[in-house]
């Protein structure tokens, strides 16, 4: 097993000794460094990964994966597909998308939503001044039309990203997100 990732570029890492091999937090130690092991303080088994040099804790691999995964979703879809793409874009093994757990495809839309839902926020507290000068209704269109209009790029395979939220898995994450866009929308509405 070890020759057959060695082969890939992936060298597994040993596990804490706190740690049991399956344990969620615990799966897919691979790091170049073999001879390193560094025992978290929380009790959960510190991860890191290593390509070309670049060291990845886990927050940085699951960020890097959802942002390189987002750039492959116009030719994959919102897939593991597209996950997989984007670990071979990061000259890493596949394999480092169960990072992600279960719920791939499901991450790769939170992931999105999250974006956006910040992106919308900043560009309202931008836009403040301007938006105070309009009615309610034409600041709650021009908040939802701003939001809108980031689906655009997206726009082909939304409605496959709309079937991922919504599986019985995913949807509660997804209305956890969706709950904090009307939340900034009208919070943002209420402190004119």
């Amino acid at each position: 097993m070890r020759g057959a990732l060695a082969r890939l570029g992936v060298v597994l890492r040993p596990i804490a000794p706190a740690c049991r091999p399956l344990q969620s937090s615990c799966q897919a130690h691979l790091n170049h460094n073999t001879d390193e092991l560094e025992p978290s303080t929380s009790g959960r088994c510190f991860a890191s990964w290593s390509t070309d040099g670049h060291t990845w804790t886990e927050a940085e691999l699951k960020q890097a994966l959802l942002d390189a995964g987002l750039k492959r979703v116009s030719e994959r879809g919102w897939t593991n597909a597209a996950l997989v793409d984007a670990a071979r874009e990061l000259k890493l093994s596949p394999a480092v998308t169960a990072v992600l757990g279960s719920q791939g495809e499901g991450a790769l839309v939170w992931h999105f939503m999250e974006q956006c839902n910040a992106r919308l926020a900043e560009l309202l507290a931008q836009q403040k001044d301007e938006m105070q000068a309009m009615d309610l209704d034409a600041r709650v269109a021009k908040a939802l039309q701003l939001r809108l209009e980031m689906l655009v790029p997206y726009m082909d395979t939304w409605p496959q990203a709309l079937a991922v939220a919504a599986k019985p898995s995913n949807a509660g994450r997804s209305l956890k997100l969706l709950y904090q866009l009307v939340d900034d929308v009208s919070t943002s509405q209420l402190r004119s």
